[in-house]
């Protein structure tokens, strides 16, 4: 069963918080030392990678003065190998939890690496399409009424597409259940 899902900027500006979420880059010019309220960052050297928040990594590429560090689950062997074990596998795959956001906004931004490495952005997609089918999948075969449900390595806009036919899904199930006394 393949659906066709999505995220859009107004879902992934109100769902991702990226303040902490770190990513590894490497500075192209040196930065002197830089204060904001609550800390200090710097300086850094021409050639140091380091690992920042997204967004302030966001903006220091923003003003050339760094080029994000391709991450190993952005690689397309990686990629596949995960899409594979998907496949194959009964439970969700350990991925990145933001994976789907941290690539949308690289993407729309048109931020350094993804000119370079366009392909991986396909596979991306086909895994996300099987993580939200094996979610689905999982919940229509519950058939009991549940007081919790534990869902693993799920990531937020994964959840967001699976939390209306969660709700669905329960709805039936209760109904199913109140009717049959």
């Amino acid at each position: 069963m393949r659906l066709n899902y999505y995220y859009t900027d107004q879902i992934l500006q109100s769902e991702f918080h990226s303040e902490n979420f770190f990513y590894k880059i490497n500075f192209n010019k040196k930065v002197s030392r830089i204060s904001f309220i609550f800390f200090t960052v710097g300086p850094f050297n021409v050639f140091t990678e380091v690992s920042l928040p997204f967004w302030l990594s966001f903006i220091f590429e923003r003003f050339k003065l760094v080029k994000f560090i391709i991450p190993k689950w952005y690689e397309p062997k990686w990629l596949k190998k995960k899409v594979y074990k998907e496949i194959d596998e009964e439970n969700l795959q350990i991925i990145p939890r933001n994976y789907i956001e941290i690539i949308y906004i690289m993407y729309k931004n048109n931020l350094n690496f993804l000119q370079e490495i366009s392909n991986p952005i396909i596979i991306l997609e086909e895994l996300f399409s099987i993580r939200i089918d094996k979610l689905i999948t999982g919940l229509l075969v519950l058939h009991i009424p549940i007081r919790a449900l534990k869902l693993e390595n799920v990531g937020d806009i994964e959840l967001i597409n699976f939390r209306k036919i969660l709700l669905i899904q329960l709805e039936a199930i209760h109904f199913l259940y109140s009717h049959q006394i």
